[in-house]
């Protein structure tokens, strides 16, 4: 028994005296039922979970007399005690407050109990208030006002949960009368058809009153008016043929109200008239940049989506040709500048043959082709001519209205160096 009373008493959840008047009880008695003693050095080491299950069988097998009663209670207020520990060292200090309450209606006068319970009743008091000031801070008054509440019921004292109650009731009366002119101004600039207006001050007004159906029947009211607006905006822009402005018009009435059908109807039609559009505008990019077939694709795949725009792809199909000939005819164009005329005269050759009057390709075709025949004739003449210098001159008649034509410069520059 010594080496169990020399034991560290400093950590002992029930009270030593208790312990060792429970113990030393059992020591001086005779004749008790069979696991009493084994209950008593089970409380002694403070094995509550044990000592309860020893004492519940000890309980069924026989009711024993007072020392057993007392055993008894010491068991199941260790017990509890023990529970509400580890509950309250887990952060669940609600859980531990009943453990409490169960050892307090064994033991009302512990001084454990009333302890441990303060403890834990102070500790969720300042957990309330903590939370309390952050639902402040994020505006959550309701929040607050609970949270400062719940404080309260733990610590009834507490100056600083009351003062937080206060402050929020000061701001909730603000905001309520905050809220309800706004809610009025709302009122007035709906009725004067100023709805962007109104529809600000309903929303402000749910802001601060989020509770106030009213507001919000009324902001829903605003809403699908200003959604009327703006279907009809879109359909001006339709009108306007601007596609892609009508389709955003539309898809923000529906954003406001999404039963309009008007804009139901206009954001489908539209998103294909939009997706039109924009394969056209790359279509005629494509154009600019010379690339025809990839221009063509577009408008076949654009083609398709529209109703509306039908006239436009058309004329920009149409236009296609016409941009391909003009690029032809300019490259037709620097061929002759470079002196390349039997290519020239092939390119004029494609140009007339899809587009038999497009610009002068004809006349310049025709101008093309005489001096290649005359070249030939007065290359061959030279060939065929004896005298130098009448070789010469057919050579220079060449020259003059074709210098790059086969090796007329170098036979002109041989010649002359002759004739000197």
């Amino acid at each position: 028994m010594s080496s169990l009373l020399s034991s560290s008493l400093s950590t002992r959840i029930l009270p030593v005296g208790l312990l060792c008047f429970s113990f030393l009880a059992g020591c001086a008695s005779t004749g008790e039922p069979e696991g009493y003693e084994e209950l008593r050095l089970a409380l002694w080491e403070q094995r509550f979970r044990d000592s309860v299950q020893i004492a519940d069988a000890l309980r069924e097998e026989s009711p024993g007399g007072d020392s057993f009663r007392e055993l008894y209670d010491v068991a199941y207020l260790g017990y509890f005690l023990e529970q509400g520990r580890i509950a309250t060292f887990a952060d669940r200090d609600e859980e531990a407050l009943d453990w409490f309450k169960m050892a307090s209606e064994v033991d009302p006068e512990s001084e454990h109990v009333i302890a441990w319970t303060e403890k834990t009743r102070n500790k969720l008091a300042l957990y309330w208030l903590s939370y309390g000031g952050s639902c402040f801070t994020v505006q959550d008054y309701a929040g607050a006002s609970d949270a400062y509440s719940r404080c309260l019921d733990y610590d009834s004292n507490n100056e600083d949960a009351k003062e937080g109650l206060r402050e929020v009731i000061r701001v909730m009366d603000y905001r309520t009368e905050l809220g309800e002119g706004y809610y009025s101004h709302g009122v007035r600039s709906l009725a004067e058809y100023q709805l962007r207006v109104a529809r600000h001050e309903f929303m402000a007004t749910s802001k601060y009153l989020p509770e106030m159906q009213r507001a919000k029947s009324r902001g829903a009211d605003t809403d699908v008016l200003i959604a009327q607006q703006r279907v009809q905006v879109a359909e001006d822009f339709e009108s306007g043929e601007l596609y892609t402005a009508a389709h955003r018009e539309f898809l923000a009435a529906l954003v406001l109200d999404s039963s309009n059908k008007l804009a139901q109807e206009g954001r489908d039609r539209l998103a294909k008239e939009a997706k039109a559009l924009q394969l056209l505008r790359k279509a005629r990019f494509s154009i600019y940049r010379g690339r025809f077939d990839a221009a063509l694709e577009m408008l076949d795949e654009g083609q398709k989506l529209t109703t509306a725009q039908l006239e436009i792809f058309e004329e920009t199909r149409a236009g296609i040709l016409e941009a391909r000939l003009e690029r032809e005819y300019q490259v037709a164009l620097n061929l002759e500048l470079d002196g390349r005329y039997t290519e020239a005269i092939k390119l004029y050759d494609k140009l007339i043959q899809d587009n038999d009057y497009f610009k002068d390709s004809m006349a310049r075709r025709t101008t093309l082709s005489g001096y290649v025949e005359m070249a030939a004739g007065y290359y061959k003449q030279a060939a065929e001519e004896k005298d130098p210098l009448l070789k010469l001159e057919h050579l220079r008649s060449i020259e003059g209205f074709w210098p790059d034509y086969r090796d007329v410069g170098e036979l002109i520059e041989r010649l002359e160096r002759k004739n000197n």
